[in-house]
């Protein structure tokens, strides 16, 4: 099982969607999580915001990929 986050549109010029994307025996589903964030704040190689900027989507996609993962156990 592999969760991560990605943006819908990494070129984007303006904030764009970040969907949740879960890899589970061979399967893929995509979600998207509610959340908004500019390409300019995203670090592709961790699939979060860059150190230091957007704490509160940081928590927020932490608590997500909990859940997920929960929920995927269970």
């Amino acid at each position: 099982m592999k969760i991560c986050f990605n943006l819908r549109d990494a070129k984007a010029k303006d904030k764009t969607a970040v969907l949740l994307i879960v890899s589970h025996y061979g399967r893929r589903l995509k979600a998207t999580t509610g959340l908004h964030i500019s390409p300019t704040a995203w670090n592709p190689k961790t699939n979060r915001p860059k150190a230091g900027q957007l704490p509160h989507v940081r928590v927020k996609l932490n608590q997500l990929e909990e859940q997920t993962e929960k929920a995927l156990i269970d």
